[in-house]
């Protein structure tokens, strides 16, 4: 019994990061950069504390738009991240 919850909780997380994916790439395609844009794709998990900095930083040297993908976060990245125009 204990191993049939395991693998249930397993699905359920797996199922949660594939969801997670699909709403990131459907937000992604509605980005056409253009030739001069500068682009960071990183994969992040529980990440909510250091994201304030590492997006201030990667803007100050010039990057235009974020392509993050949340690893299932339970921390609340991928809320912080929705509210941000160039994530």
């Amino acid at each position: 019994m204990a191993s049939l919850k395991r693998r249930l909780a397993s699905l359920r997380a797996r199922a949660q990061v594939f969801r997670a994916g699909q709403r990131l790439r459907r937000r992604a395609f509605r980005y056409q950069p253009s030739d001069d844009d500068i682009l960071l794709f990183c994969c992040v998990r529980n990440e909510v504390q250091r994201l304030p900095y590492f997006l201030e930083y990667y803007r100050a040297l010039g990057v235009d738009h974020f392509f993050l993908v949340d690893n299932g976060s339970s921390d609340g990245s991928g809320d912080f991240l929705a509210h941000h125009r160039d994530v």
